[in-house]
């Protein structure tokens, strides 16, 4: 049964984005997540990464009673809290594409097929109802009615070499499928399996580090038939879990 994710019984429009399948390792589609400086230069051209989202942000990721929690800060002047519910599930809040709002939740669920595959699950809410959220509704369809391509068949465009990454807006008008496909060349373009062996990681990838920390402790822990973690729900966690970007609650480093 899925546990239930009371911010988003909230009222408003749920839409359910389209599901995506990545020809790539489940832990790659992770390391996504947990790298938040990829935002300043994936999607440099894209809603995502311009405006209050612009520029290098400060951050820091912790882990917490139901997974990891990061706080990212922008020059832009967007604040961010990730939260990622072991051992698969991810929530935040977004600006919203869309410049009449002012932002929309969203939660994400990354599954394995093997090891060369992996699938994501999307939902988001946006803070709109009644009539507002039938127009946005169509707003929504009509926009990705004029896309050229898929997620996938732009991002392997872009891999063959048949488009420019800085292109890519060109052909995918619905702005956050733009994200995904960006997404998509970043993570599918390291091949099936990324070889780990020769990676650098340094001060901006702390998050990816820490997430693959927590993964090879509870892996080795499984292994040597130790007691896991045992992990929160949101729910049970009470106002400890959230999305919305509380500075007060923050530790000094992003502030």
């Amino acid at each position: 049964m899925m546990p239930r994710y009371p911010h988003f019984e909230r009222e408003g429009y749920l839409e359910v984005l389209s599901t995506q399948g990545w020809p790539c390792n489940f832990f790659q589609r992770m390391d996504n997540n947990g790298d938040t400086a990829h935002v300043s230069f994936v999607h440099r051209g894209a809603y995502h990464g311009i405006g209050v989202r612009r520029g290098v942000p400060k951050f820091i990721k912790v882990e917490s009673d139901w997974g990891t929690t990061s706080y990212a800060s922008f020059p832009g002047g967007w604040t961010n809290v990730f939260q990622f519910v072991m051992p698969n599930t991810y929530a935040f809040r977004n600006p919203s594409p869309d410049p009449d709002l002012p932002w929309d939740d969203r939660m994400q669920w990354d599954v394995p097929l093997d090891d060369e595959h992996a699938l994501q699950f999307r939902i988001r809410l946006v803070p709109v109802k009644g009539q507002a959220a039938r127009e946005y509704e169509a707003h929504r369809r009509a926009q990705a009615a004029k896309d050229q391509m898929s997620v996938t068949e732009l991002g392997e465009a872009v891999l063959s070499g048949k488009i420019r990454f800085q292109d890519m807006e060109k052909y995918m008008c619905d702005k956050i499928a733009l994200v995904h496909a960006q997404d998509y060349v970043a993570q599918a373009g390291q091949g099936p399996i990324a070889d780990r062996s020769k990676e650098h990681l340094g001060r901006s990838d702390a998050g990816v580090i820490l997430f693959r920390k927590i993964w090879q402790r509870e892996l080795r822990a499984f292994k040597e038939g130790r007691r896991l973690k045992k992990w929160l729900l949101p729910q049970e966690a009470g106002d400890r879990f959230t999305v919305e970007p509380q500075k007060s609650a923050w530790p000094a480093t992003v502030k």
